[in-house]
């Protein structure tokens, strides 16, 4: 069974560079996610909120968390990974399906995770650490502890048209460490609605991708005041410039292999945030 452990968090959208104070406490005020903000980091500070009511859940209670809420724009499946940046830390989420539209008091619960530590075995113990959605996976909940089959995955969602959906993750260990959220299948996600940056994220051309030596960057037309990043799986920026032509070569031949992420940024736009990979 888990410990009672009070933490809290403050989010920071890394595509966005940009921190904000934690005001996701609950459904009513969860964090925004979009097509173009599918990797978010969440680091924890020391505050605390319970205002939502989880006793009927498998969370029981809610312990230093952050609400996250989405839209669908297209039917998808849709998997996520949360990724504690302390290996064996223990975290846990719960998702509902609003019935109505931004109605935090009418949802349906359709994914619950628990699964965590025995207390009293040794680490490392299987569902501690990464937890998430899962194309492998077929179970709809995990109670806590670690037994009867319990991995720290559950089923990904099938979902529809115009569907939205809530998730809180709870954190219940004291390391501080923060964690990773990566969804996969942000073409699902609908898109920011007061984003008008003159660069949208589709006529972004990333090639080859792939890449070994050097990515080609395409943009449809030259932009004003525009920078580009590339971030790298553990969310750490390792290469900025400018943006002057509509055309632009990136020397990638350095990168270890993985994946990276381009953000490009321009003055009062919204983001826009490509996923390459280097071989």
């Amino acid at each position: 069974m888990k410990s009672t452990r009070k933490l809290a968090t403050i989010l920071l959208l890394l595509p966005c560079f940009a921190a904000f104070s934690q005001t996701h406490y609950d459904c009513q005020t969860a964090q925004e996610v979009y097509c173009e903000s599918t990797f978010i980091e969440v680091a924890f500070t020391g505050e605390i909120g319970q205002t939502d009511d989880l006793s009927s859940t498998c969370l029981s209670q809610e312990f230093a968390t952050t609400w996250f809420h989405w839209k669908i724009a297209q039917a998808g499946t849709l998997t996520f990974v949360l990724t504690p940046n302390n290996g064996t830390d223990d975290l846990d989420f719960a998702i509902f399906k609003l019935n109505a539209a931004g109605d935090c008091g009418n949802k349906t619960l359709v994914r619950c995770m628990a699964a965590g530590e025995n207390v009293g075995q040794p680490l490392p113990q299987p569902c501690l650490g990464p937890t998430g959605l899962s194309l492998t996976e077929t179970d709809a909940e995990e109670l806590p502890g670690c037994s009867n089959g319990n991995n720290g995955f559950l089923a990904a969602l099938q979902c529809s048209p115009n569907e939205e959906y809530v998730m809180v993750v709870n954190n219940f260990t004291q390391s501080g460490g923060g964690y990773k959220l990566e969804f996969d299948g942000n073409e699902v996600f609908s898109c920011n609605p007061t984003a008008t940056a003159d660069v949208a994220a589709h006529n972004l051309l990333l090639s080859p991708n792939p890449v070994h030596d050097f990515l080609n960057l395409e943009l449809p037309k030259p932009t004003v005041a525009s920078s580009f990043h590339v971030v790298n799986g553990m969310g750490q920026r390792i290469h900025s410039g400018s943006i002057i032509v509509d055309k632009m070569r990136l020397e990638t031949s350095s990168l270890a292999p993985g994946f990276y992420y381009l953000i490009v940024e321009q003055d009062g736009k919204a983001p826009i945030v490509q996923k390459f990979v280097k071989a």
